[in-house]
């Protein structure tokens, strides 16, 4: 498996878009709210990582991450 850092970029860069266009790469200090992404995107992206990395959460969980740093850190803990 990739290391969480690789493969929650790759995961963005497959899923992810903002205003019709993928999303390139990402500062790691970005909030997945501040991509410009909709809501139900990151709901399903959020789903998406949950079942990626066998870890469980809620969106409320993935909402209260402030960036996607933190998100890559609790993947890697968990």
């Amino acid at each position: 498996m990739h290391r969480p850092k690789e493969r929650v970029r790759s995961l963005i860069s497959v899923m992810l878009e903002a205003d019709g266009k993928p999303i390139g790469s990402v500062d790691l200090g970005s909030s997945h709210s501040g991509l410009g992404v909709s809501s139900m995107d990151v709901i399903s992206f959020a789903r998406v990582v949950r079942n990626e990395f066998g870890v469980s959460f809620t969106p409320q969980d993935f909402g209260d991450l402030e960036s996607l740093g933190q998100l890559i850190e609790f993947l890697e803990l968990a």
